[in-house]
C-alpha cells in the first residue's frame, strides 16, 4: 500500500477486498486495528484541530470515503484510488461477519437509533452476531467511562462500530480502544440513521453522480456550513496545498 498526503492527512491506497482482508486478519492474530474513513470535512476541520489531525494519522487504515478524497489524490499525485463509502463499509463489514461468524457492537447515535439499526441488520442478515448496542447516552470522547467500557468487554465483540459523529468518535476510539477488548474499530458517523430509515439516504443514481451533497442539502438545510467547508474550502485548500508540490 501507498499513503498519499492530503493536506496534512495521509490517504492509504487499499480496495475494499484488501480491507476486508486485513480486518480478518486483525480479528485472527487479535491485533488492534483502527479504520477511520475520510472526508472533505474531516480534512478542513484538521487543519484548525491538531489533535484530530494526528489522531487520524494514528490509523492503523484512512480510507476515501468522499469523491473528493479520490478527486484529491489524483489531481495532487495524478493517481486514482478506490472510494470505499463509510455506509457501505460498514454493510460490508457486517456481511463479512456474518460469513464469518464474527461479533459486532454497535455504539452510539440517538435513542432507540442503534436499536433500530440492530433489528435491521438481524431482519436482512440473519446469521450476523450484533451481540450489543448503546445508544441514546451522553459521551465525552475524551474522559474514560468505566460503565461504558465494561459493557462493551462483556459483549466480547471484534468489532466495534462507534457512531458518535466526527471528531468525536475518532478521538473516542483513540482514547479508549487499548482499554477495550476487541479487534477492530471503525467511525461510522451517521450510518446507524442511515441504515435504520431514521434518515434517507439519497436515491443510488445521486450516489453515483457524486451528488449526495446535493440532496443532503435539499432535505437537511441546516448543514449549509458543513457543505460549504466540503464543497468550497476544502479544493480551495487542496489548489494550494498543490503548489507547495512542484
Amino acid at each position: 500500500m501507498k499513503e498519499f498526503k492530503v493536506l496534512s492527512i495521509g490517504i492509504d491506497e487499499i480496495r475494499k477486498s484488501e480491507l476486508l482482508n486485513q480486518v480478518e486478519s486483525s480479528i485472527l492474530s487479535k491485533n488492534k486495528c483502527l479504520i477511520f474513513t475520510i472526508n472533505n470535512e474531516f480534512v478542513v476541520e484538521s487543519q484548525k484541530n491538531k489533535k484530530f489531525g494526528n489522531i487520524l494519522n494514528s490509523s492503523s487504515f484512512s480510507i476515501a470515503d468522499s469523491a473528493g478524497i479520490v478527486w484529491a489524490v489524483n489531481y495532487l499525485y495524478g493517481k486514482k484510488i478506490e472510494r470505499i463509502p463509510g455506509v457501505d463499509l460498514f454493510i460490508d463489514l457486517v456481511k463479512f461477519s456474518e460469513d464469518h461468524g464474527y461479533r459486532i457492537f454497535l455504539f452510539g447515535a440517538g435513542t432507540g437509533v442503534g436499536e433500530k439499526t440492530k433489528e435491521v441488520l438481524e431482519k436482512k442478515f440473519p446469521k450476523c452476531k450484533i451481540v450489543g448496542f448503546m445508544d441514546g447516552i451522553k459521551v465525552d470522547g475524551e474522559k474514560f467511562d468505566e460503565n461504558i467500557i465494561s459493557q462493551i468487554n462483556e459483549a466480547k465483540p471484534d468489532i466495534l462500530c462507534v457512531a458518535l459523529g466526527a471528531p468525536k468518535q475518532e478521538i473516542w476510539i483513540h482514547n479508549n480502544f487499548k482499554k477495550i477488548d476487541c479487534s477492530v474499530f471503525t467511525g461510522v458517523g451517521g450510518t446507524f440513521d442511515y441504515v435504520s430509515g431514521n434518515v434517507k439516504r439519497a436515491p443510488k443514481f445521486m450516489r453515483d453522480l457524486s451528488l449526495e451533497w446535493l440532496y443532503r442539502l435539499i432535505v437537511q438545510p441546516s448543514r449549509w456550513k458543513r457543505i460549504f467547508n466540503a464543497l468550497v474550502v476544502y479544493p480551495r485548500l487542496i489548489k494550494k496545498y498543490k503548489k507547495t508540490l512542484t
